[in-house]
């Protein structure tokens, strides 16, 4: 049996069921299964398109397919919020945006610490000091 793990931006072939391994964290992962190795390398060709050579590739890891910069952080003097690209029109409109600075291209990762650094409010529990905040809500800066 073969796997194929396919994430938002991201797809591998692995030689042993990945549900076993401890490292991986397949919440989101759509794990197909396959009999004949052909058939999965098949699957693999048509959905990375032309964007792994071949001559490079290994199984039992995961090879970027999508680019993952897709965050947006928009923030003036009162306010901060990091979001999707695609859905920036839905939070603020093209009349406001003009209000805000904003920074494109960003990964998770990024944004979160981008919001984080600029001051946003995002309260705290007794757990940890503070919680991180959410894509696509405005949080007060304490500035």
């Amino acid at each position: 049996m073969f796997w194929i793990i396919k994430t938002r931006f991201s797809i591998g072939v692995w030689l042993h069921d990945p549900a076993n391994e401890k490292g991986l964290h397949l919440e989101k992962a759509v794990i197909l299964k396959y009999a004949e190795y052909d058939e999965a390398i098949r699957y693999f060709k048509q959905e990375s398109a032309g964007k792994i050579p071949m001559d490079q590739f290994t199984p039992n890891r995961l090879y970027e397919i999508k680019d993952c910069h897709i965050y947006a952080v928009f923030y003036n003097r009162k306010y901060v919020t990091f979001m999707e690209m695609e859905n920036t029109e839905k939070l603020i409109p093209k009349s406001h945006e003009r209000y805000y600075r904003k920074k494109w291209r960003l990964t998770y990762d990024e944004a979160v610490a981008l919001t984080t650094q600029l001051g946003a409010e995002t309260g705290s529990n007794r757990i940890f000091a503070r919680k991180n905040p959410v894509c696509g809500r405005i949080y007060r800066r304490n500035t």
